[in-house]
C-alpha cells in the first residue's frame, strides 16, 4: 500500500513486489466503495510489481505525464478519450506544479477549467493529508467541478486510485487523507479549514473582494507550501480630490480605450485622498452600465453602483460601511471637506504660442502665469460673460463698474447702457478657447474648464472672487451668502472648489416665471452658505472684489442659529458632561466633541456627518478605482468621492485587474498565465467570424470572453473626432507591462 507523495517526494510504506508481473489490472472481483467497482474502497492492497510501482513513482513526479497518460475526459465532439493537452494547458499545469501561486486570465472554452481539475486530481492522489477549496461565484458551478474531478478519478487504473472515504456532490475525501471541498465564494465558505490549495474560479466577479479575502486568504496562510490559483463604482461626472487638485473621473479616462465590464485598461499613476491621507493609485477599471443611486445629502450629492459603500451612521447609531442600496434617508454619511488640495498649474506660456499674431487690434499679451487680474475675469465671464464668436468680441453684462480689472488685463473697452462691456479683441478672444473655455455653450451648459481646476488655491480664489461678484448675492435678513445659475453643472463644480476650501453650501432649485428681459421660464440652481462660520471662512478666502457686496455684508447681523452640525448618537458612544450643551439630545455637537478632546474615527475636525436628503435610482456607467492594500490601514480603500467618504466599488475587475497586472509587473507572488482564443487548435478568423454570428456580432463581448490579454494581437480603431483609422496592437491600449 502506498500512501501518497507529501511535499512531492514518495513514500512507500508497504509494498509487495511479485517477481512476475501481472498485467495493469485491479482484480473486478473485489467490491468497490459502496459496492461501485469504478471506486477502489479503503484499506484494499495492491499487488504490486517492478513496472507498476515504477510507473507510479513517474505519475508522482510529472502531472503531465500522469494527466495525458492516464486522464480521461468528455469532448464535445469525440466522446470519451484521453486528455491530450495543448501546450499552454502544459504551461498551466507546470505553474501550478512550480509556482506556489499562479493567476489565470484566459479565453472562454480554452480548457482552463478541466486543466485545473486535472491538476487537482493529480494533486490530492499523489499529496497527503491535504485540504483543496474548490470555489466559484455560483456554487452548483463548483460542484460541477468538482463532478469532472470525480469523473476522471472513476476511469483511473485501481492501483493510482486512493480509497475513498467520502463521495458526495460537495466534497470528496481519499484514504491518505486528502479532500476536495467545492462551495460558493462567500466569506464562510471555508471558514475552520487549513486549506493547501484554494482554487477560485472567476475571480473577478466576487463582489466583496476584501471581505472575502479577508476571511478565506488566512485559511491558507498557515501552510509553508499552499498554493493559490486564480481565474478570473462611481460615475465619470464625480469629483475626486488629487494631489493635482480636484479631478472628475471622466480626467482619468482615456476615450481611445474599448469600453466594457470585463477588460480594465491602466491609466496615469495618481495619488487620491482618501479618509484620512492621500493614496497611490495605478489602475481605474469600466465596470459599465449599471443601476446607479444618485444619494443628495444637505451638502454634496454622489451617484454611484447600488453596490458601493459609504461610511454610514443608520439610524440606530450604528456606524458601518453600507452599500449605496441599503442606505436610507435620514440616515448620516461621512462628508469629509477643507482637503485644500490644489495643483499648481498656473503657467500658460504654452499659450503665447499661439496667440502670435501681435497686429491684431487690440491685442492681448499673455503672461507666464495666470494672475489674480486674469483669473477673476474668468471668474466673470462665466457668470456674466458671453462671446460673439462672428465679431471675435467678449461682453460682459454688469451694472458695477469693473472697469479696473479689465483695465489691469491690458485691453480696451467700451461701455454702453451702464451694463455692457465690450472687449473687441479677436486674440483674447483665441485665447479664452485656447485655455479651454467653450465658448459656443449657452448659459445653460456653462463649465469651468479642467484646466482651471489644476491651478493653485490663489488662482482658484480670485475666480471665485468674480464669479460671486458676478452671480452672487447676500441676503437681507441673514446674512446668507449664496450665487445662482442656470447651468446645473457649473454650480455642482462651484460646491466642489468650495469644499475643498472647506466651506459647506446647500443647493436648492428654482423655475422663474418669465420676466421683461427673459420672456421664457428658466431653471435656476443656487448656492447658498448658510452657517456663520462658514461666511466668515468664504470672506477670510474669497471675498467680494465689489465694494458693494462687501459693505452688505458687514452692515448686515449673520444669522447665528444652531447648525446642524453634530456626531449622530454621540452621547450613546461617548461619557460627555451632564452640563454638556443640549445635555437631553441623544446627539452631540461637533464643537462640543472636539471641544471634550474626544479621540475617535468618528469625531474629526475635516468630518461632517451629512444627513441623506434624498435618494434617486437610475441606469449610468460607473467606473472603479484600484488602490493596494495596506496592512493595518482600515481606510486603505476609502476615496473621498464628492466630498462624500466612500469606498471603491467592490465588482467589476478591481482586484481581479490589479492582482493580474501586478503579477505580471512583479510586484506580487502570482505567476500570471494567459490564454487567448488563437492559441486554442481549431479556432482561426473563420472560427471568430461563425462565433460573432451566434451573438449579433457584438464584438466587445467576444474580447471580453475570448480576447484576454494577448498582447501581440492587432485590432482596428477609429478616432471618433478625426475619422482616422489605427491599427495597433492591443497590449498598447490595455497592459504596458505585457
Amino acid at each position: 500500500m502506498i500512501s501518497g507523495v507529501y511535499n512531492n517526494k514518495l513514500t512507500v510504506k508497504e509494498t509487495q513486489v511479485q517477481e512476475k508481473p501481472k498485467d495493469f489490472i485491479f482484480d473486478q472481483k473485489l467490491k468497490g466503495y459502496l459496492g461501485d467497482i469504478k471506486l477502489k474502497r479503503a484499506n484494499q492492497n495492491i499487488d504490486w510489481t517492478p513496472e507498476l510501482l515504477q510507473e507510479y513513482v513517474k505519475c508522482s513526479e510529472d502531472p503531465i505525464y500522469f494527466v495525458e497518460r492516464y486522464i480521461k475526459i468528455i469532448n464535445v465532439n469525440n466522446g470519451l478519450q484521453k486528455f491530450q493537452l495543448y501546450e499552454y494547458q502544459k504551461n498551466m499545469l507546470r505553474s501550478f506544479h512550480v509556482n506556489r501561486n499562479t493567476i489565470v486570465l484566459a479565453a472562454r472554452q480554452s480548457g482552463k477549467s478541466i486543466s485545473v481539475c486535472a491538476y487537482i486530481l493529480w494533486y490530492i492522489l499523489f499529496n497527503a493529508e491535504q485540504t483543496v477549496a474548490l470555489l466559484a461565484n455560483d456554487g452548483k458551478v463548483a460542484r460541477e467541478m468538482l463532478g469532472r474531478i470525480q469523473f476522471s478519478y472513476e476511469y483511473l487504473p485501481k492501483w493510482l486510485q486512493q480509497g475513498i472515504l467520502e463521495w458526495n456532490k460537495g466534497s470528496l475525501e481519499l484514504e491518505n487523507n486528502s479532500r476536495v471541498i467545492a462551495a460558493a465564494t462567500t466569506k464562510k465558505s471555508v471558514r475552520g479549514f487549513a486549506i493547501n490549495l484554494l482554487y477560485i474560479d472567476e475571480t473577478a466577479f466576487i463582489e466583496n473582494w476584501e471581505e472575502f479575502s479577508a476571511s478565506v486568504m488566512p485559511t491558507i496562510s498557515s501552510g509553508k507550501h499552499s498554493k493559490i490559483i486564480l481565474s478570473s463604482c462611481v460615475t465619470k461626472d464625480t469629483y475626486i480630490f488629487t494631489s493635482d487638485g480636484p479631478k472628475q473621473i471622466s480626467d482619468l479616462i482615456d476615450l481611445t480605450q474599448i469600453e466594457h465590464p470585463n477588460l480594465g485598461y491602466e491609466v496615469s499613476p495618481y495619488k487620491v485622498l482618501g479618509k484620512d491621507k492621500i493614496h497611490d493609485g495605478s489602475f481605474m477599471v469600466n465596470s459599465g452600465t449599471t443601476e446607479t443611486y444618485k444619494i443628495k445629502t444637505q451638502s454634496t450629492e454622489v451617484e454611484c453602483s447600488y453596490k458601493h459603500k459609504f461610511w454610514v451612521c443608520d439610524k440606530n447609531g450604528i456606524y458601518s460601511f453600507k452599500k449605496a442600496k441599503d442606505i436610507e434617508v435620514d440616515e448620516w454619511i461621512a462628508l469629509r471637506y477643507g482637503m485644500n488640495l490644489w495643483g499648481n498649474n498656473d503657467n500658460i506660456e504654452d499659450l503665447q504660442k499661439k496667440i502670435f499674431n501681435k497686429k491684431i487690434e487690440n491685442f492681448f499679451i499673455v503672461p507666464d502665469k495666470i494672475d489674480i487680474d486674469l483669473a477673476y475675469f474668468f471668474g466673470l465671464f462665466l457668470s456674466e460673460g458671453y462671446a460673439d464668436k462672428k465679431r471675435g468680441r467678449i461682453v460682459i453684462s454688469c451694472g458695477d463698474d469693473i472697469s479696473s480689472s479689465l483695465t489691469n488685463l491690458g485691453l480696451r473697452f467700451c461701455k454702453y447702457d451702464n451694463v455692457h462691456y465690450n472687449i473687441c479683441s479677436r486674440s483674447f478672444f483665441n485665447f479664452l478657447e485656447g485655455f479651454g473655455f467653450d465658448i459656443s455653450k449657452k448659459a445653460k451648459d456653462k463649465t469651468i474648464p479642467k484646466r482651471l481646476f489644476q491651478c493653485s488655491e490663489t488662482v482658484i480664489c480670485a475666480f471665485l472672487r468674480g464669479f460671486f461678484d458676478g452671480d452672487g448675492c447676500i441676503s437681507g435678513d441673514r446674512g446668507n451668502i449664496s450665487v445662482a445659475s442656470s447651468s446645473e453643472k457649473l454650480i455642482n463644480q462651484i460646491r466642489i472648489l468650495l469644499l475643498n476650501l472647506g466651506i459647506f453650501t446647500q443647493k436648492y432649485y428654482r423655475r422663474t416665471k418669465p420676466t421683461k428681459k427673459v420672456k421664457v421660464e428658466s431653471d435656476v440652481w443656487t448656492l447658498e452658505i448658510c452657517a456663520y462660520e462658514q461666511q466668515k471662512l468664504y470672506m477670510e478666502k474669497i471675498g467680494f472684489g465689489l465694494e458693494r457686496k462687501r459693505n452688505k455684508f458687514k452692515k448686515n447681523k449673520p444669522y447665528k442659529g444652531i447648525t446642524k452640525d453634530y456626531i449622530p448618537f454621540g452621547r450613546k458612544h461617548f461619557k460627555t458632561p451632564k452640563n454638556g450643551v443640549h445635555k437631553t439630545n441623544e446627539h452631540i455637537s461637533r464643537k462640543e466633541a472636539l471641544s471634550l478632546g474626544i479621540q475617535h474615527e468618528i469625531v474629526d475636525k475635516n468630518i461632517k456627518w451629512d444627513t441623506v436628503k434624498k435618494i434617486d435610482i437610475s441606469e449610468n456607467k460607473v467606473y472603479d478605482f484600484t488602490l493596494p492594500d495596506i496592512e493595518g490601514d482600515k481606510w486603505c480603500h476609502s476615496i473621498i468621492y464628492n466630498g462624500a467618504v466612500g469606498f471603491q466599488t467592490p465588482y467589476g475587475l478591481n482586484h481581479f485587474h490589479a492582482l493580474w497586472v501586478n503579477a505580471r509587473m512583479g510586484i506580487n507572488n502570482y505567476t500570471p498565465i494567459s490564454v487567448n482564443w488563437r492559441q486554442v487548435p481549431g479556432r482561426d478568423e473563420r472560427w471568430k467570424e461563425d462565433t460573432l454570428s451566434t451573438i449579433n456580432h457584438d464584438i466587445q463581448k467576444f474580447e471580453a470572453e475570448y480576447e484576454c490579454v494577448d498582447g501581440s494581437t492587432i485590432i482596428t480603431l477609429r478616432d471618433k473626432d478625426t475619422g482616422e483609422i489605427l491599427n495597433i496592437p492591443i497590449n498598447s491600449l490595455f497592459y504596458k507591462y505585457l
